[in-house]
């Protein structure tokens, strides 16, 4: 593999525009791929850079997988549908996509889906109990959640 060292090369210009960015948060190699791409930087050198970041530690889509999952999902709410969604638009394997959602504890994950529902719950003030419970599960297949983890959450919040 080819080292980038010599400042005048453009190709070092190119590594050290892709390390800061990579420094200011975790990212995939696929947006760093994309992102040399819009600055210009032909495939090749390109390859090189991402294997070099690679070598270095600054690109690491296990890493990256496993920050965005659980950051989406802490943050932002989101269900383990939409993570994985977004984490294969962001070219990451599926072995490591499994792997990141595999860090979500099982009871957060219910807690938080239940957490969700009940206040979107509190929020509707016309309706049958059904037209309700559909838009509950609309809004909770929205956020990424699958079917099963819906129906589970809609039956301890009815139940009670």
């Amino acid at each position: 593999m080819m080292k980038i060292k010599d400042k005048s090369n453009s190709a070092a210009d190119f590594l050290d525009k892709a390390m800061r960015y990579c420094t200011y948060r975790e990212r995939s190699a696929a947006e760093v791929e994309f992102k040399l791409s819009v600055l210009g930087c032909d495939p090749k050198t390109s390859t090189n850079v991402i294997d070099q970041l690679k070598e270095e530690g600054y690109v690491n889509d296990a890493r990256f997988a496993e920050a965005f999952a659980g950051s989406k999902f802490r943050t932002r709410k989101w269900g383990k549908t939409k993570i994985r969604y977004e984490l294969k638009a962001k070219g990451i394997d599926n072995d490591l996509i499994i792997r990141a959602l595999g860090g979500i504890p099982a009871e957060e994950y219910q807690s938080v889906l239940d957490g969700l529902l009940k206040t979107k719950y509190k929020t509707f003030n016309k309706g049958s109990s059904i037209q309700i419970k559909q838009k509950l599960m609309s809004y909770a297949f929205s956020k990424g959640y699958e079917t099963d983890v819906v129906y589970g959450a809609l039956a301890r919040i009815f139940k009670d």
